[in-house]
């Protein structure tokens, strides 16, 4: 089944990968995958590089890598996923492609790691812009909306295969991204090393406009293809589909990858849901009196949502009917339940929920009773009038910041109760570290 594969660097600084493959023609978090075929070290350690920047920055980031990059855990985590980053080949069917730059025929792929060997099986073929895995049924790519998608070295995705552009390069790259962008991502393909892309976002840029600026080679021409504009610079190693203010996701967009809800989406039919409903928050610890932002991530593929509704969990409600990122304060610890819930102009409801858990802050003394206070009664000298003694003791934690670490010191007090009369007088008697 698997024909040939072809691989070219050029000038050290650009490569492509195309795989060719003869199949019949009927036919969450940012994830990460890297050389799924195991073939090409640099795409390896180039997506290997990305994800230690950004989990340096702290983004929940699913990584693919080699073997464990196969069409089903691929496919599995694009499942709302905020953005992708592929690096590897790119498929064609055979008969497509002459392999001498003419003209190249959708659909093209995105290539998983085989169990055994190379077949129809391990592909992602994007076919009117949809997806197939394989031979099998088509279906709409499972990811958030507007998110960015960026192909490292694939063949066909800039309109290159190897050392040679193919004769229809906007139609190429059209077809190329049409599994992508019908559903709302914003696409960029590059055959440049380093992914210089991502690291302008990381670097400040806010937008693809203002990356692409930054670029070693910014986009600065396009041409129409099917009225979608095709962002290509004349024999350009990179491309781009989309909207040029779509942006990278901040760490607060980006969500945990839910593996039971992927797979449970892998196995069933694989429908895209209309209207998704999911907010992020900065993770813990989370403290009393201390605000806690949620920020907002429902969206719509289908019509406006009408009603944004919260349950912190502490009998606290908010409502709106527009997207906001509400803010809350908790006055006591505990385990809260989040309820976030939308619903959209088509009637159409979806909840998403999350557990906050709240502690008092670090440095916010415990103060732990003696459960047996001592008690000394003390019969004065003969007078008018009677005293009695009482001493009780307790204890309390002090934390300590010393660098980067906190230390915990157990003090005790005495408190001497002086009873004069009918009333009881306290008089602090001294305190001590007793640990």
């Amino acid at each position: 089944m698997f024909i040939g594969m072809r691989k070219t660097i050029l000038l050290m600084i650009i490569s492509f990968f195309c795989i060719l493959s003869i199949i019949s023609t009927s036919d969450a978090h940012i994830l990460i995958i890297g050389d799924s075929l195991s073939d090409y070290p640099q795409t390896l350690q180039e997506t290997q590089n990305i994800a230690h920047q950004l989990k340096l920055r702290g983004y929940n980031v699913l990584e693919l890598y080699q073997k464990n990059a196969t069409t089903k855990n691929i496919l599995k985590g694009m499942y709302d996923a905020d953005a992708i980053i592929y690096a590897g080949h790119g498929g064609y069917q055979y008969g497509n492609y002459d392999n001498k730059g003419g003209t190249a025929t959708g659909p093209f792929s995105l290539v998983g790691a085989p169990s055994s060997s190379i077949d129809s099986s391990n592909f992602i073929w994007g076919v009117g812009g949809q997806m197939r895995e394989g031979a099998g049924s088509l279906f709409e790519a499972p990811f958030k909306a507007n998110i960015p998608v960026f192909l490292l070295h694939a063949c066909f995705s800039t309109g290159w295969v190897g050392d040679k552009e193919v004769s229809n390069p906007a139609e190429t790259i059209y077809n190329f991204s049409r599994m992508f962008t019908s559903v709302g991502a914003n696409y960029y393909a590059t055959a440049w090393n380093g992914a210089e892309i991502i690291y302008d976002f990381l670097n400040g840029a806010s937008n693809f406009l203002e990356a692409n600026q930054q670029n070693y080679e910014p986009l600065t021409t396009s041409t129409t293809y099917n009225g979608v504009n095709i962002w290509k610079n004349q024999h350009g190693y990179s491309a781009f589909v989309g909207n040029w203010q779509g942006s990278f996701p901040t760490v607060r967009q980006t969500t945990v990858y839910d593996d039971t809800a992927a797979e449970d989406w892998y196995n069933g039919n694989r429908i895209r849901e209309d209207l998704r409903c999911s907010f992020t928050v900065i993770p813990g610890p989370y403290y009393t009196q201390h605000p806690v932002t949620f920020t907002e991530g429902s969206y719509s593929m289908a019509s406006n949502i009408t009603t944004y509704f919260w349950n912190f969990g502490d009998g606290t409600t908010y409502q709106s009917n527009s997207s906001s990122n509400p803010v809350h304060t908790y006055t006591q610890t505990g385990n809260y339940v989040v309820s976030h819930s939308v619903t959209s102009a088509q009637n159409l409801s979806a909840q998403y929920n999350r557990l906050i858990i709240v502690n008092n802050p670090p440095n916010t003394p415990v103060y732990t009773p003696n459960p047996v206070p001592a008690t000394i009664i003390v019969k004065t000298t003969p007078t008018t009038t009677q005293y009695t003694y009482k001493y009780s003791t307790r204890y309390f934690y002090k934390y300590v910041k010393k660098g980067k670490k906190w230390y915990k010191i157990k003090y005790k007090y005495t408190y001497k109760w002086v009873k004069k009369g009918k009333k009881w007088y306290k008089i602090k008697v001294w305190i001590k570290r007793v640990g």
